[in-house]
Order: C-alpha cells, then structure tokens, then sequence
C-alpha cells in the first residue's frame, strides 16, 4: 500500500506540472515535454538498470482463466463501474471549474493538488480501514460517499468552498475503496495473487478510457452538469454490484482460502496451469 501512496502523490505532482505548462505556455507544449521525459526514462532504463531473471512466461490464456470465476467477475465489474464514474466527471474538471467554478489556471491546480492530496489521505485510510473493519464494510462506505460527491459535483462547483470540500470528501472516498478492492481480489486465489492484481489493473485503465470516452459523448449531447448525473448513476451501480458480489460469496462461488482452507488450496492448484503455478512460486 505504500508504493501506492507515493504513485498517487506522483500523480498529484504531473498534473500539476500538466496544467502549469499548458496554461503558461500551451497545451502542444505539455506533450512536448512528456515526450522528451519519456525519452530520458528510457536512456536511463537502459543505462542505469541492472540485468533481472526473466520470469518463466505466463501465456494470456492462463491469466482470463481466472475470469471463470463468478465472485471475480463481480468484482473486476464493480470495480470496472466505479473507475469509469470517478473518470466521467474528472477528465472534463478543468473546463468544469472554469466555466462553473470560474477559477484562474493556477487556482485549478490547487484544486487537482487537493484532489490529490486526499486521495493518498484515502488511500492510508482504506487500509487501516480494511485491516480492522474488513474490506466490504470499507467499500460500501466509500462507494456510499463516491455516489454522493459525484451526484452534487457540478451543482457545488458554483462556489470555491462549495468545490474545495466536494473534492476533499471526493478524492478520499474514490481512494479509500483500492485497498479493500484488492484484498478481496487476492484472497479469492493468493496462489495467483500477482495475476489477479494484473486483471484488477488493467480494469482500472480500461475504466479510465471508458469514463474519459463516455464523458466526451455525453458532452455532446448534453452541458457539464449532466456528468454528474451520468457519473453518479455509475457509482450507484457499482453499489448494486457490491451487494451481488457480497451475495455471489455468500452462496459458495467465491474461493477464498479462508473460508476454503487447504482443500481450495489444492482445487487452486488444479485449476491454474503449470506456468501459472511457476510463475507463483518464483514471485
């Protein structure tokens, strides 16, 4: 959890460049100066970093068929709701804080520095939450508080303080939910725990570029305010789809080893093939 504080406060620090740049400068510009970063990393990917053991290879048949599963299925979709809502209203937060909020370039970068800052605040807490509460109590509090902020967003963005505390109680629950949205991936098969955590990934990125692309087409038809709407009704059903998550477990179909012990140890070990398995060992 740790690592993924730093990543999120680095995400913080690159937006903020982000809009710096393409504020005083232009927007050409920004991507300009990604490309000539890119470029450094990886010079010094290549000259720095040491020679590594490959891993034995893991072919992508062996990863989706994990995705067998009910009970992970349920959550990659929750999850997959969830991260395309939170990205509806953000990739179109800028225009939305100049044309409701009415803020300058650099009030929008404190805004994002907020947004940031209490998203590694809700991150820490998930954690602890997770560790003493359990992870579905953990998610449906923050899904209840992703809901509700998502919903008034672009009605508290008329005012500085109405969207200063909106984006607090934003950032905090939209990254309080990762923690124990992991620790319910990973206890469904720790056998394969790095694999799961691959597909609870690239669910995340394919809910990116989905609330990005929905968001975008929503703007066509309809004003900024309707994303609330359209975000809101996505946070709501990754509420809906927790409750069935939660009932999927409940009737059986989930593998958890605590629940399962040994005996689903060795069904585990059955069902994921030999690379996997390997791959698991090394790990």
């Amino acid at each position: 959890m740790d690592d993924r504080r730093f990543a999120d406060l680095d995400s913080v620090e690159i937006v903020l460049i982000g809009i710096l740049i393409g504020t005083q400068l232009n927007w050409q510009t920004t991507f300009l100066v990604v490309a000539m970063l890119g470029v450094l990393a990886f010079i010094g990917v290549l000259a720095l970093f040491p020679d590594v053991a490959r891993p034995p290879l893991v072919t992508l048949k062996a990863r989706l068929a994990l995705l067998r599963r009910p009970a992970l299925l349920v959550m990659l979709g929750n999850l997959l709701l969830w991260q395309t809502s939170v990205f509806v209203l953000y990739t179109y937060l800028g225009p939305m804080l100049q044309n409701i909020t009415h803020i300058s370039g650099v009030e929008i970068s404190g805004v994002f520095l907020l947004f940031g800052l209490a998203s590694a605040l809700g991150n820490i807490i998930g954690g602890y939450s997770t560790d003493r509460w359990g992870a579905v109590r953990v998610l449906f509090v923050g899904l209840a508080l992703l809901t509700m902020t998502e919903f008034i967003l672009p009605w508290a963005a008329v005012s500085v303080f109405g969207i200063t505390i909106t984006m607090l109680v934003w950032g905090i629950a939209g990254w309080m939910v990762v923690p124990p949205q992991q620790h319910r991936v990973v206890a469904l098969a720790p056998l394969s725990s790095t694999i799961l955590l691959s597909l609870n990934g690239s669910v995340i990125y394919i809910g990116i570029g989905t609330g990005a692309a929905l968001g975008g087409l929503v703007l066509r038809f309809a004003p900024l305010s309707a994303l609330g709407w359209v975000s809101g009704g996505l946070a709501l059903a990754a509420l809906v789809c927790l409750f069935l998550s939660t009932w999927v477990a409940r009737k059986g179909y989930s593998r958890s080893v605590p629940e399962r012990q040994s005996s689903e140890i060795l069904r585990a070990r059955e069902e994921i093939p030999a690379e996997v398995a390997g791959h698991q060992h090394i790990d």
